[in-house]
């Protein structure tokens, strides 16, 4: 929604689905949000015998960004102890990989009443993680492990190559 608020707009704010977000809300999240660069970029990495497909919301020059959103409170850890951001800095190969975690909670009224689908924005928590030395070799290691996991319980069918991922695609 952000790259593309115009397709959400309703009087008010914005409306995806059943889920609205105030004009107040989406002003600050707008506010940290760079229009620029391409948007929704799709890549291949080859690790053995397998290919991982890894898709990035936006490339910014050599800046790789993340948005997230998250409904309870922000933990750090969570995000750059995670193999995606790894795997998208050794498949995209930029300079840095960017979060922005956009910390959501849902619309209170009078008392306790909540309005289902109203959201305010409680928080951004934005970060920078980077490549290393031995980003490619743990990348290869965790998809060696991945496949190990798959082959041992038999389920090679569910990951069988589809052709329509096998391609490079920007949006």
């Amino acid at each position: 929604m952000l790259n593309t608020p115009e397709k959400y707009r309703v009087e008010g704010g914005y409306r995806r689905g059943t889920h609205f977000f105030g004009d107040v809300m989406m002003a600050r999240a707008f506010a940290k949000f760079d229009r620029r660069g391409v948007f929704q970029c799709k890549a291949l990495g080859i690790y053995g015998d397998v290919t991982v497909v890894a898709k990035c919301d936006q490339l910014i020059g050599v800046r790789l960004v993340e948005n997230k959103t998250t409904w309870s409170s922000f933990s750090f850890d969570k995000y750059a102890e995670s193999y995606q951001w790894r795997l998208m800095a050794d498949i995209f190969v930029p300079r840095v990989v960017t979060y922005n975690v956009f910390v959501l909670g849902e619309v209170k009224g009078q008392g306790d009443t909540v309005y289902p689908g109203d959201y305010e924005l409680r928080g951004i928590e934005s970060f920078d993680l980077y490549p290393y030395a031995a980003l490619h070799g743990d990348c290869r290691d965790l998809v060696a492990r991945f496949v190990a996991y798959v082959r041992a319980r038999g389920l090679e069918n569910y990951l069988a190559d589809r052709e329509d991922l096998a391609t490079f695609e920007t949006v």
